[in-house]
Order: C-alpha cells, then sequence, then structure tokens
C-alpha cells in the first residue's frame, strides 16, 4: 500500500506480508481497530474508488478516534495488485479519473 499525503509513516507496503507488516505496525499503537466502507465506485480502467474510515482507540491513551481515508485500488485479474491512500477525497477522485 502506498500513502499520497501527510502520514505519520509514509511507507509502502509488498504483498500479503506488507500487509502483515502494516497490521503489526498498528497493533503497536492502536486497539479496538476496525475499518469501515462507505463507497465504492468503479473509475477508468481496473481502478476502484473506496471511501474508508478506520476507528479504534490508542493503547496508552485510552482516546478512541476515526479517520476517513479514500483509495484507489488497482486490479488485475480480480487480484488486487496496488492500493494507493489519500487524506482528501478530491486527491483519490481526481487519481481515479471520477469527477468530485
Amino acid at each position: 500500500m502506498a500513502h499520497d499525503g501527510v502520514f505519520a509513516d509514509d511507507g509502502v507496503y509488498h504483498g500479503h506480508a506488507g500487509l502483515e507488516q502494516l497490521t503489526a505496525e498498528l497493533g503497536e499503537d492502536v486497539e479496538a481497530l476496525s475499518f469501515s466502507i462507505s463507497e465504492i465506485r468503479a473509475a477508468a480502467g481496473a481502478e476502484v474508488f473506496v471511501a474508508m474510515t478506520m476507528r479504534g482507540r490508542g493503547k496508552r491513551s485510552k482516546a478512541s478516534f476515526q479517520q476517513p481515508f479514500w483509495y484507489v485500488v488497482t486490479l488485475h485479474d480480480r487480484q488486487i495488485v496496488r492500493v494507493k491512500a489519500y487524506l482528501e477525497p478530491t486527491q483519490a477522485l481526481e487519481a481515479a479519473g471520477l469527477p468530485a
């Protein structure tokens, strides 16, 4: 997964191992982590726009949070080959070639 925007860790993760690494990193600081999808739109070519909200609670602070993210997901042969995250919906819509 690649991120665009301002993220604490602006990393790139590859394959199943990368997803496991990202999950482990989130799990170090966050508990009660959940994700909910609010919108999915087919875009140009093999891309899909996804609006998602991440919710959780800080392990140390116990403060709850809610953070929306917008993604452009690229598919190939019905498999996800790329996920790019954005902090603003207009950025993701533009990247996917969709109207804002």
